[in-house]
C-alpha cells in the first residue's frame, strides 16, 4: 500500500494452487482480499505567535492553534488541546482557542512577551481496531507579545500645579 493508505478491500488476487507434478492437481480459482487496517499517527502542531493588548477585556481571544495530522487523519479524528506549561494568565482552551484568563493587565514596558507550552491529542477515530490508540503531540510553542498602549497621563494626589501670572 502507498504510505499511510489503508482500506477494506484494498486489493484483491486471484490464486490456484498446483499439486504435486503427478497428474492434474489443480485447485478451482480463490480470490484474496488484504484489508490494510489503519494505524494511529501521532498529530503535531507548529509554533505559533500572536500579540494581545496591554489592557485586554475579559478573556480576549487572543488567536487560535490548529493540529498538524496526515492527509487521512486531519478530517476525521477528533483533537484536544492542553496547555502543559506558562503563566496562568492565560489559557488554550480544549478547542485550540488561546485567550486571556479573566480580567488582566500587563505592563508593555516589563512584560513583552510570553512564552505557553501546550500539546494536542487526537481520538484516533480513523483506527477501526486500537492498534496505537489515542496519542500526545510533543509540546509545541505559544509566544504572546504585549502590545504596548497610550495610558492616560495622572497626576498624583501630592502635587501642585502652578503657573507663573505674568504668563
Amino acid at each position: 500500500p502507498a504510505a499511510d493508505d489503508f482500506g477494506d478491500s484494498y486489493t484483491t488476487f486471484k490464486y490456484k494452487v498446483d499439486g504435486d507434478g503427478v497428474g492434474d492437481n489443480t485447485s478451482i480459482e480463490y480470490k484474496a482480499t488484504i484489508n490494510v487496517i489503519p494505524v494511529n499517527d501521532k498529530p503535531s502542531a507548529n509554533n505559533f505567535n500572536f500579540s494581545v493588548a496591554e489592557h485586554p477585556t475579559k478573556d480576549a481571544i487572543i488567536g487560535t492553534v490548529t493540529p498538524n495530522d496526515k492527509f487521512n487523519e486531519i478530517d476525521v479524528d477528533n483533537y484536544v488541546f492542553t496547555k502543559v506549561e506558562g503563566d496562568s494568565r492565560f489559557v488554550v482552551t480544549s478547542n485550540g482557542t488561546v485567550k486571556v484568563n479573566g480580567s488582566v493587565s500587563f505592563n508593555a514596558k516589563t512584560e513583552k512577551k510570553f512564552v505557553i507550552k501546550a500539546t494536542v491529542k487526537d481520538d484516533a477515530r480513523t483506527e477501526k481496531t486500537k492498534i496505537a490508540g489515542p496519542l500526545t503531540s510533543d509540546p509545541f510553542t505559544i509566544t504572546i507579545t504585549i502590545n504596548n498602549e497610550n495610558d492616560d497621563p495622572k497626576l498624583r494626589s501630592d502635587e501642585r500645579l502652578s503657573r507663573n501670572a505674568e504668563t
